[in-house]
């Protein structure tokens, strides 16, 4: 089942949807629509990258309080 991602405006509380490319919209037609709820969750799950000598997490970015949703 298709899936998209979502989450609360931190300045409005306005629904934000996941558009791509590290952009988020108000628009629901603008959304990215992944293949499956799965995918979705990948997206939105916490990764780790080294940078230099140390070890930074995603999990504080923009994806923290984000949502995978079924079409």
């Amino acid at each position: 089942m298709p899936a998209h991602i979502t989450r609360s405006s931190v300045i409005t509380g306005q629904t934000m949807y996941y558009a791509g490319d590290n952009h988020w919209t108000e628009s629901f037609d603008d959304r990215k629509v992944y293949s499956t709820k799965a995918q979705a969750n990948a997206r939105i799950a916490p990764t780790t990258q080294r940078i230099g000598d140390k070890d930074v997490s995603n999990a504080n970015g923009a994806m923290k309080n984000a949502t995978a949703v079924t079409e």
